[in-house]
């Protein structure tokens, strides 16, 4: 298959929207992107609580839709909250980026800002390569079959006694596709420092401390010994993408393995090798794995 390098690169400023073509959506891309940056003077409408109003405000706009066919797919709004006093709301598609690229895009802001009241020129990481090129690459060793390897190492890990994780009898059924709600809580830092202690010890990633005591919440409430958990993956192994905004993040399959009662220690051991195992065979599209397992099998997902 091609070197990942032999592609021609995209320019940072393409505009990308999609069409569909022949019943499949494509991607169309545009030679330069221009985005408005409307000025709203909310100072008069924020009342006591600024915090409140600030949240309220970004909230509205992560709701407002997209046009996929015409318009770009970030846009920015900028708030003054008062003399000197700013917000600015960027609000981007998940087709075009995931949490690692909101941390590209917050660290690219903050660095061309401050240059930008110093007087200077941002410097701004260089691009080798854009998503589009890692599309392109990845189609590429499909056709080629280059993903057999990987693709038999999954087959051996759904292969087996795996069934559906029995929920009903762990969550209420919801009569209502609405009857529904998100609740957040930020680990409280010196939680985060103990996770950190426990796991390192063993040779694990927090990753696996916590998706250990996912895993004991279900078998305690089901006495299930394994099934599928879905984890969100980076994908993003290649240095040349550590600085490219782009939807890199997949599904990771883990499958959980409680077989004979291991103690808490052993399970995060055994759960930090098997997420070794799956990051070292992520380059296998998530939809691909779909098709090695019945749909009754599919995975919990963990977040």
């Amino acid at each position: 298959h091609r070197d990942l390098h032999s592609f021609p690169t995209r320019r940072s400023s393409d505009l990308t929207t999609f069409a569909a073509e022949r019943g499949e959506l494509r991607q169309l891309i545009t030679p330069s992107l221009e985005i408005d940056l409307p000025i709203v003077d909310v100072s008069h409408s924020i009342g006591e609580n600024q915090n409140d109003f600030c949240r309220d405000a970004a909230s509205a706009e992560a709701r407002r839709p997209f046009s996929l066919t015409n318009e770009p797919f970030v846009r920015a709004q900028l708030l003054q909250l008062g003399a000197g006093d700013h917000l600015l709301l960027v609000t981007v598609h998940r087709l075009i980026a995931d949490e690692w690229s909101n941390d590209v895009i917050r660290r690219d802001l903050v660095s061309s800002y401050e240059a930008f009241v110093q007087g200077a020129k941002p410097s701004l990481p260089e691009l080798h390569l854009q998503f589009a090129d890692y599309a392109e690459w990845q189609h590429e060793r499909l056709l080629a079959n280059d993903f057999a390897g990987q693709r038999e190492y999954w087959r051996g890990q759904l292969k087996g006694n795996l069934a559906e994780l029995e929920l009903e009898n762990v969550l209420p059924r919801l009569t209502n596709t609405n009857d529904f709600a998100v609740y957040t809580k930020p680990l409280e830092p010196e939680l985060a420092t103990a996770a950190k202690a426990i796991a390192q010890p063993e040779g694990v990633a927090p990753l696996a401390l916590f998706l250990g005591v996912f895993q004991l919440l279900f078998y305690r409430r089901t006495k299930q010994e394994s099934f599928l958990i879905t984890a969100p993956g980076p994908n993003r192994d290649r240095a040349d993408f550590t600085s490219t905004v782009g939807p890199f993040v997949r599904p990771l399959l883990v499958r959980a393995n409680l077989v004979d009662d291991p103690n808490f220690l052993q399970l995060i051991a055994r759960t930090g090798q098997t997420l070794q195992e799956a990051f070292a065979h992520q380059d296998v599209p998530f939809d691909l794995l779909l098709d090695d397992f019945p749909g009754s099998r599919l995975p919990v997902e963990f977040y």
